[in-house]
């Protein structure tokens, strides 16, 4: 139910329980957005509390890493009372995280790093190997990764080392 967005824990009536912690409102601009975005949110294991089907607007709790889909979502129910393009949303992903950071979240923007360093491409070829890629990973230690987290998206710090 779309409620457990909201709340940690709901009473027998599937009305909240406790604090109230508000999502954020994200809406895809297409369905092959929207299907990206599942599985980004999958990656980073978030759960799917709900999700109705034809619905490109969705609510997201990174405290609780938990989604719904919605058929509107509501802007004033949510974090900022702003509605978030999918960028928008990634760009917080880290840059909201409370430092010092946790090893699951340094790991996961690691691996959002690599794929981000594969990822680009001079004329549509690869700038880096798989070897060169790992190389780089390999680099930076923990701590360099969560002072870089702090300023860029895994894909800004790609760009910066692929210069």
């Amino acid at each position: 139910m779309w409620e457990e967005v909201y709340y940690k824990e709901l009473d027998e009536n599937d009305e909240g329980k406790g604090r109230r912690i508000l999502p954020y409102a994200v809406k895809c601009k297409d369905k092959e957005e929207l299907e990206a975005f599942i599985i980004y949110l999958e990656e980073k294991d978030f759960v799917c509390v709900e999700q109705i089907e034809g619905q490109k607007a969705l609510l997201v709790n990174l405290e609780l890493k938990r989604w719904c889909s919605w058929p509107k979502a509501c802007a004033m129910s949510c974090k900022n009372s702003k509605t978030y393009t999918v960028d928008e949303f990634k760009k917080l992903y880290y840059s909201t995280r409370v430092y010092p950071y946790t090893t699951e979240i340094i790991d996961h923007y690691r691996k959002d790093f690599h794929k981000a360093l594969l990822d680009i491409k001079e004329k549509g070829v690869p700038c880096l190997t798989k070897e060169q890629a790992k190389h780089i990973i390999v680099s930076y230690s923990d701590d360099d990764l969560s002072y870089d987290m702090q300023w860029h998206t895994p894909e800004e710090l790609a760009e910066i080392n692929t210069r």
